[in-house]
């Protein structure tokens, strides 16, 4: 099934300006997002939905449609697309986009948005815009449920969706995990039918996850390398999941599976849809909506401010803002709780990559990331005490000293290269090869093999050094555990009978 020529009503128009596409449906012009690159239309399956799915609720009959009427926007981040005299129902914000979104023409009607954080950056700038919040494609199954017979007999367990933006890029992608890939420039058919085929769900497109949990496939979004984070947490946010994390790479949304399941009303999003466009009687005149002064408090004054800046400033300037909340938080001078700051992680400051922090604050982060209070606080403690390194047991062996000591690690998130030990009176060290030594882990448990010249190691200094993939490296003094039992210095004599 051609989704997109399928229905006569539906005329393609050309790209306009390189960017802004309209595909006629039933006379109505429906704007999309289509630039030309390399002398061709960019052709993204989501930004091409929109004429679809108007199409298919508008139906095959006669339209008595203005030339000279409003035009549509539904399916998109475009609203700064949008013409003089258009009517707006489900798109959204480009994060991208800003501040060419502050100059859209009054004469814009609203009759819903993507989400609220569409609505809050509207709202700030005079419209006057419905709380009815929803991206059209979530109708997907209303409007073609062939989709669903298809997913009655799935023929994958994960499909990979990048998107089109991160197909060169694909740092975020499979990796090591043999996943099957979509290419989000394909046919729309093809696009539609390999989601609709599958289990599970994990992509950097936006569209991507919004088919799949429209045709009720458990989905889960990525962090994009190239995309803002504007339209992602809008969606989530319309759709009732506000604070939902991100993943930061495949192998974080395979242990975090599926988001919780959309929740949205459906009835509102299709009473909202402006029907009087294909009016079948007289036409209904277009009169322009009426634009406000800027009506904001305080708070969202700045929060206005601070989604104009360009993207690279504002992350900049919200990552300097999270590692300072960290670093309170590690040391105890913090005025907010663990279970506030999981919920700021979450929503304020989402976009802030992990891998993007100092490595003294990454464990901390990791532990934030899962709202889990008992284990933000122990990663804060583990923070604020840095490296420690206890031993618990000497045995004495004829080619040296057996050490078992434990490892206490303040950042968990980074691979360690090398431990070291060091005797600072004799100025000799140990190291333990890298390939025993595994990442991931809050304790390090290591026996270590001491020569027998360092002698009675219980009564020398030794320095512990833990050194990470990245460069850094952490120092501590090895302290003995009071709360174990030491083994004897020498190996006992087994008695000859």
């Amino acid at each position: 099934m051609n989704y997109l020529t399928a229905d006569p009503n539906v005329h393609a128009a050309g790209v306009l300006g390189g960017v802004r596409a309209v595909t006629r449906v039933a006379g109505v012009p429906v704007v999309h997002w289509n630039p030309v690159r390399s002398g061709a239309p960019v052709a993204n399956f989501g930004d091409v939905l929109g004429p679809a799915i108007v199409s298919r609720l508008v139906g095959p009959a006669t339209r008595n449609v203005a030339p000279d009427g409003p035009a549509l926007l539904s399916v998109g981040s475009i609203l700064h697309l949008a013409p003089e005299r258009s009517v707006v129902w489900g798109s959204g914000v480009n994060g991208k986009k800003l501040a060419a979104t502050k100059d859209i023409p009054d004469e814009v009607s609203f009759r819903a948005v993507r989400g609220p954080l569409t609505r809050r950056f509207l709202s700030g700038q005079g419209f006057e815009v419905p709380e009815v919040y929803g991206d059209p494609v979530l109708l997907l199954a209303d409007v073609m449920p062939e989709l669903l017979r298809v997913g009655r007999a799935p023929v994958r367990d994960v499909l990979f969706v990048p998107n089109f933006n991160d197909k060169a890029d694909l740092s975020s992608a499979p990796g090591e995990y043999e996943l099957e890939t979509l290419d989000p420039q394909d046919h729309v058919d093809s696009v539609l039918l390999q989601i609709a085929s599958s289990r599970f769900v994990i992509s950097t497109s936006l569209h991507a996850v919004i088919v799949a949990e429209a045709l009720g496939i458990p989905a889960r979004f990525v962090r994009s390398a190239h995309e803002h984070p504007f339209k992602y947490r809008d969606y989530l946010a319309g759709t009732g999941r506000a604070f939902e994390p991100i993943a930061e790479t495949v192998e974080e949304a395979l242990v975090l599976g599926g988001q919780p399941v959309p929740e949205f009303d459906a009835d509102a999003l299709l009473e909202a849809f402006p029907w009087e466009l294909w009016s079948s009687g007289d036409v209904v005149p277009w009169a322009a909506p009426p634009r406000g002064a800027v009506s904001t408090d305080d708070r969202d004054r700045v929060w206005l401010a601070a989604m104009e800046e360009s993207h690279g400033e504002a992350l900049h300037r919200v990552r300097t803002e999270y590692v300072r909340f960290l670093r309170a938080f590690a040391g105890a001078a913090s005025d907010i709780d663990a279970a506030e700051l999981a919920e700021k992680r979450r929503w304020h400051y989402a976009e802030v990559a992990a891998e993007s922090l100092p490595a003294d604050l990454r464990s901390i982060d990791a532990a934030v990331r899962t709202s889990d209070v008992a284990r933000i606080e122990e990663a804060a403690r583990r923070t604020r005490d840095g490296l420690r390194a206890v031993a618990y047991a000497a045995v004495r062996r004829p080619r040296g000293t057996v050490l078992s000591l434990a490892l206490l690690l303040a950042d968990t998130q980074t691979p360690i290269a090398e431990v070291r030990l060091t005797n600072e009176a004799l100025g000799e060290q140990v190291s333990v090869p890298h390939h025993v030594l595994p990442s991931g882990t809050a304790q390090l448990d290591l026996d270590v093999v001491l020569p027998s010249a360092w002698g009675a190691v219980e009564a020398t200094r030794c320095l512990v050094s833990v050194e990470y993939d990245d460069g850094t490296a952490q120092a501590t003094e090895l302290a003995w555990s009071d709360g174990l039992p030491r083994l004897a210095a020498e190996p006992a004599l087994v008695k000859e009978r």
